[in-house]
């Protein structure tokens, strides 16, 4: 489906009342920048950005211990940074806890088969709108 003017239509919702296209976003929505995270001595993130611009796919890929849960938690709220800072839509924000990020329209589907083992992949990513 496409707007009248050949391009995507545009991004409608209460999260996103702004109605940007993907193609006419030039700044991140979200943006993370010099996070930190230490668990007593160890160092789970040093001064890590992240640039997501509306309509983006991520995926994290590393090795055990990398860093790349602690970094999706703190987006979600699950766990606070020592350090650094995030901006969403171009204002700063702070998420310290999970109600905070889903206020902004962040949600996070955590890969635990613990968690909904009876549901196939497309129930479980809609699992996480059940409120």
């Amino acid at each position: 489906m496409s707007s009248a003017g050949g391009g995507p239509p545009p991004v409608t919702g209460p999260e996103r009342s702004h109605g940007w296209t993907m193609a006419e976003s030039k700044n991140p929505l979200v943006e993370m920048r010099s996070i930190s995270k230490r668990y007593g001595g160890v160092q789970a993130l040093q001064d890590v950005d992240l640039d997501i611009f509306l309509g983006e796919v991520h995926a994290l890929v590393g090795d055990n211990a990398a860093g790349k849960s602690t970094l999706v938690k703190t987006l979600a709220g699950a766990v606070l940074k020592d350090a650094g800072t995030i901006t969403f839509d171009g204002r700063p924000v702070e998420i310290k806890e999970p109600r905070d990020a889903k206020a902004l329209g962040i949600e996070t589907v955590y890969q635990d088969l613990a968690l909904a083992d009876n549901l196939n992949s497309r129930q479980s990513a809609n699992g996480a709108r059940v409120t």
